[in-house]
């Protein structure tokens, strides 16, 4: 008999033990089963209601006097719910299965038992006023007729461990208090309007809010700006952070803050740019829950951003239509205090910040329910620019001072644009060397006559430059808007072959007419 034969002796013993396996795996799984249907029973005897929101979440929440609490249930924070639950309820730990087991029967009766709401973060809109949650289950209603702390809000808001309780706004501020503690030009006028309009309209979640772009030499204070910035508006634990490595880091980060601050920047990819634009309008992503099946995870955010770095990072000219620009200076002997006074002083001061913020946005949105300041025409980001305008007025400065601010900011957005294009700055060179108000010819011959001055100017290694004629009208379609805001119109033919670019330089006559001013004095 060959060794390696098994005897039916064996083989019954082998068919013997792996039933008792499965018939303990078995008792096993009913055991886990029991236990996971008690944890729903201990859930479901308290005060709780299940619902879910808009993208099929499931949510509880759980209510205990004033100290109400709202979990999302497939996040961490209820499983750790679930695992005290049993310590105290069962005396004893449950294993992970047991609560994945509890938490996807008491998933399933939020998504099709219970009701849909919207869960908010930090601010919501709700029966014509505007609500700001302070974080410790309280939040202010902040309507035309002015703004007071309700202790049971009506309107479900998520909250996230990073967040940090708001400190209780009180009346008697001003909101100019707060540049004491930012390094702003005092002596420009336009910068303050915009930054003081900035901080009341920020808090409405509805309306795509530009991006705040710092920029300025090492010492300039811009890290503390944003501090300052984010513990007024969204505080956190994470005041100030580092850009993430890619977009899906990204998207969690723009969906689980109201303000995200990216701080000690040296540049932006063109990748980089695209999403910060999507976050500043709006945007939906998905991913798969799991390998083993088809369910995605949707995030849905538009979140407000604010970028610094020593030099101006946002270059590419859809995001530069998107920012508020601000160029800060070292900050000198003088204005440089202790860090710890700093602070001190600050805190004493937030409350009163945070409730001329809310005065203001009262104010506001009276102007608002009134019809008035109503812009005749309207820039990019359209409804910021409206609710800025009538923050303006509820400032005290005087009509049409914010739009002259911001048409500032807008020559700045062109001028950064143009001179981080290299396609910019060569259009403005080639035109300028034509001595003609227009050319018109194939994008190749074009291409051409830009690669030899790229090549005396030393920027044919530049990134932003087209490597052949296929790509120019791509570059030269990026700064379009900027060109035309300095008198440089572009257009492209697409029906002929060899497809046709038109430049007109508008100014040309203008400046033909200055010489011969100049040749007739």
């Amino acid at each position: 008999m060959d060794e390696q034969e098994i005897s039916e002796a064996e083989i019954d013993q082998a068919i013997e033990k792996s039933g008792e396996k499965e018939k303990n795996s078995s008792q096993e799984d009913t055991e886990q089963e029991t236990i996971a249907g008690q944890l729903v029973e201990l859930v479901l005897k308290k005060d709780v209601y299940l619902f879910h929101d808009p993208l099929k979440n499931g949510y509880i929440k759980i209510e205990n006097g004033n100290d109400d609490e709202i979990y999302r249930l497939k996040g961490g924070e209820f499983s750790d719910y679930l695992s005290l639950l049993a310590w105290k309820e069962l005396g004893k730990p449950v294993a992970n299965q047991v609560k994945n087991i509890a938490i996807e029967i008491l998933n399933a009766k939020a998504r099709f038992d219970g009701e849909e709401h919207k869960v908010y973060l930090r601010t919501a809109w709700h029966e014509n006023a505007l609500w700001y949650d302070l974080g410790d289950r309280r939040a202010v209603r902040i309507d035309g007729d002015g703004w007071k702390i309700i202790s049971k809000p009506p309107v479900f808001f998520k909250r996230y461990p990073h967040q940090r309780v708001q400190v209780e706004p009180v009346e008697g501020g001003q909101i100019s208090d707060i540049l004491n503690y930012l390094n702003v030009d005092g002596t420009d006028k336009f910068q303050e309007i915009l930054l003081l309009t900035y901080l009341p309209t920020v808090l409405n979640p509805d309306i795509p809010r530009p991006i705040m772009v710092l920029h300025g030499p090492k010492g300039s204070a811009k890290s503390t700006f944003f501090r300052v910035i984010k513990n007024i508006i969204d505080p956190s634990i994470l005041d100030v952070l580092t850009y993430p490595r890619n977009s899906v880091e990204l998207i969690q980060i723009l969906s689980h803050h109201f303000l995200v601050c990216f701080d000690n920047l040296s540049d932006l990819d063109d990748w980089q740019s695209d999403d910060l634009c999507k976050a500043c309008t709006g945007l939906a992503f998905s991913k798969r829950e799991l390998y083993s099946d088809d369910r995605d995870i949707i995030y849905e955010y538009k979140t407000a951003v604010a970028l610094n770095g020593i030099n101006l990072v946002a270059v590419k000219p859809d995001l530069l239509d998107r920012s508020l620009i601000f160029e800060l200076d070292s900050l000198t002997r003088e204005k440089t205090i202790a860090e710890e006074t700093f602070w001190k002083k600050f805190e004493t001061d937030r409350p009163k910040i945070l409730g001329a913020v809310f005065t203001i946005l009262s104010k506001t949105i009276k102007l608002k329910n009134e019809g008035q300041a109503v812009l005749k025409s309207v820039p990019r980001l359209a409804d910021y620019a409206e609710w800025c305008n009538a923050v303006s007025l509820a400032l005290d400065y005087e009509p049409g001072a914010f739009m002259k601010a911001y048409d500032e900011n807008i020559k700045r957005q062109n001028s950064e644009a143009i001179e981080a294009s290299v396609t910019a700055q060569l259009t403005i060179e080639f035109m300028d060397k034509l001595h003609d108000s227009e050319w018109i010819g194939p994008a190749k011959d074009l291409w051409v006559e830009f690669d030899k001055l790229a090549e005396k100017n030393g920027l044919k290694k530049d990134r932003t430059f087209p490597k052949t004629h296929k790509w120019l009208w791509r570059r030269m379609k990026e700064i379009k808007p900027n060109l035309a805001s300095i008198g440089i119109n572009l257009s492209y033919n697409e029906s002929p072959r060899p497809r046709i670019i038109t430049i007109v330089n508008t100014k040309y006559d203008l400046l033909l007419d200055d010489e011969v001013e100049e040749v007739k004095e």
